[in-house]
């Protein structure tokens, strides 16, 4: 069983987020953590309708995947975004394509 402290270094080693980020995340929108996993995301109403928004995952994959499909089915989501820096893992294993390419520039 992984602590939230657990998760929390987890996800600062291979994310870009800091410890801070990904807590005020957690404050700011929804997230549910289980013995198997931490998931942080957001609804919001786009033009084609109900989207979500996965933050941050942690721990156990599949069971994360599964649990966030049953609330985006709960919540009338027609979609299911995320970004990663480990797209070929989330294309085989969780069954995310790629839209594009999200870039960064600092100013």
């Amino acid at each position: 069983m992984l602590t939230l402290n657990d998760h929390l270094n987890r996800l600062v080693k291979h994310t870009s987020n800091s410890r801070d980020e990904i807590l005020l995340a957690m404050k700011t929108n929804y997230h549910e953590l289980t013995d198997d996993f931490l998931i942080v995301w957001s609804l919001s109403q786009e033009a084609d309708g109900q989207v979500m928004y996965v933050l941050f995952g942690s721990g156990d994959g599949l069971k994360s995947m599964k649990r966030l499909k049953e609330i985006a089915r709960d919540n009338g989501c027609k979609r299911m975004y995320c970004v990663t820096q480990r797209p070929r893992g989330m294309e085989r294993k969780l069954g995310f394509k790629p839209v594009g390419v999200l870039m960064v520039q600092e100013v």
